[in-house]
Formats: structure tokens, sequence, C-alpha cells
């Protein structure tokens, strides 16, 4: 409560990767919503705000219960891992979002 987007985006970084993030651009590029069907959730919606953060290539020592596996993939190799519409529509914008900014 009362943490900016941007600060959450360090603080995750931090708590998940293992990485302080100080000077990385830190760039928002999408929005997605999803209903949540579950009568055993008090929250009806869960929001994702994405954010493109711009890190030269580090090995992070990711946080083992946030995830089974995580590494480096081209956005072509992400779009084959990635399971969900809201995941693959959401890569599709960064793959044009990346284009604009080259």
């Amino acid at each position: 409560k009362g943490e900016r987007p941007q600060d959450t985006v360090k603080r995750e970084f931090s708590e998940e990767l293992d990485f302080l993030l100080t000077k990385e651009k830190i760039i928002p590029f999408a929005l997605t919503v999803k209903e949540i069907k579950n009568p055993n959730h008090i929250c009806r919606r869960h929001w994702d705000l994405w954010y493109l953060v711009v890190v030269e290539k580090q090995n992070f020592n990711f946080l083992e219960k946030e995830y089974y596996q995580a590494g480096w993939l081209p956005i072509v190799g992400a779009e084959k891992v990635v399971i969900g519409v809201n995941y693959r529509k959401t890569l599709a914008k960064l793959k044009n979002f990346v284009k604009t900014l080259s």
C-alpha cells in the first residue's frame, strides 16, 4: 500500500531476482486484466502492470519458491513456452514495443 509501481518493480527485482536496480530504465508497456472466477478468492479481477526493464544479461539468483525455472529467452523462444492468452498477447505487445525502441 502506498508504493509507486516503479518502486514495486525495484522491490520485486530485489526480492525475486536478488538484483538491485539502480539506474536501469523501467518502461511501462502493457496492462492486462484477468477475471477471477474462484469463489474462494475475495478478489474478482487481477490487474498486471507490465514493465520493460533494460539490464545487461545477468545470472539472476531467482527465488525458487516464485519460479519453477528461469532463464534468458529471445521473445520468439518465450512465445513458444508461455501459457495463457494474456501472456501471449503481452509478448506480442512487447515485441512491437521493442521494435519502436530500435
